[in-house]
């Protein structure tokens, strides 16, 4: 397994170990030595999936203190543009985002720390996306709307625009 930090403060991207042969493939996500190694919690409670069809786009997702959570996300099916957003004031990323490219084919995870906001864009036809959380969901953790819905909305227009320019390029190589 191989963890490395991306442009994120806190935030990694893990190379789990695989292990193929003529049946198929194992994945080993966790590895809490490896974890501690980097101060990762892995100490999650909940777990979810989703799948989406293509062109869909969610996020951006995250929890208000004392609900905040990290996430370990990863793509089983499919292909997504992930974007991970810094929202921590004190943080010397703050507001700065990264865009990761994750598909079923080369497994990697995104370990994201509390603080940072998460969504992702459905290049393929289909995807399904792994989340591990450390605290429970809380609906009321996402109260101011108002406040939090100006900045997903400007957020979301440097997203669509980093996502045109990615498509537009993607194309003028076909």
């Amino acid at each position: 397994m191989l963890i490395k930090e991306t442009n994120l403060l806190g935030c990694y991207c893990i190379y789990p170990d695989i292990y193929k042969d003529d049946r198929g493939q194992f994945v080993k996500t966790i590895d809490g030595r490896e974890y501690e190694k980097y101060g990762l919690n892995y100490d999650f409670c909940e777990e979810y999936y989703s799948k989406s069809f293509g062109g869909v786009l969610r996020g951006m997702h995250f929890q208000l203190p004392p609900y905040d959570h990290s996430k370990l996300v990863c793509c089983f099916e499919g292909r997504v543009m992930d974007v991970v957003l810094d929202l921590r004031l004190k943080s010397p990323t703050y507001g700065k985002h990264q865009v990761f490219n994750l598909d079923s084919d080369n497994p990697v995870l995104i370990y994201i720390p509390k603080g940072m906001a998460h969504g992702f864009y459905t290049i393929s036809e289909q995807a399904t996306m792994l989340y591990k959380t450390t605290s429970l969901y809380q609906p009321s953790s996402l109260r101011p709307r108002v406040n939090y819905f100006i900045l997903y909305f400007i957020e979301s227009i440097h997203i669509f625009t980093c996502m045109r320019a990615f498509f537009c390029d993607q194309y003028r190589r076909l």
